[in-house]
């Protein structure tokens, strides 16, 4: 079964560096001067120990960063991902270093669990479809 995405809720959000499709990113401050508040500042995942706040629903490169391209991040709901690892419907989702989607307990997993698989992915780079948890 392919991946899709239903959300609930996805914002915008301004990246301070490039950023691949469908993986994790983390909040890294706040930029000001929007007519309708502050936009939360993004990168990509690090570590295995950072704390996700969202899924990047497009790709962001230097060039777009330089121009202050915005960056919808999907935060509740259903998302498409990259795997990270094997994953099987109904498996728990950490990340990877990089912002893939990983089963928690699979070599090179973090130990926080961020969503839940909906779909199932035999490789490393397949897409998935992951519910994401809210966090507090």
């Amino acid at each position: 079964m392919p991946a899709y995405g239903n959300y609930v809720l996805t914002k915008g959000s301004a990246p301070v560096a490039p950023i691949t499709k469908f993986r994790f990113v983390k909040a890294t401050g706040v930029q000001s001067g929007y007519g309708d508040g502050n936009k939360i500042q993004v990168t990509a995942i690090t570590a295995n120990t950072d704390v996700a706040i969202g899924v990047a629903q497009e790709a962001i490169t230097a060039v777009d960063v330089s121009r202050g391209k915005g960056l919808p991040i999907a935060e509740m709901g259903i998302t498409e991902m990259e795997a990270g690892s094997v994953v099987a419907a109904g498996d728990q989702i950490a990340t990877d270093s990089v912002g893939r989607a990983t089963t928690l307990g699979a070599s090179g997993a973090g130990t926080v669990v961020f969503g839940v698989a909906m779909t199932s992915a035999a490789a490393i780079g397949n897409r998935v479809a992951v519910r994401l948890i809210a966090q507090a």
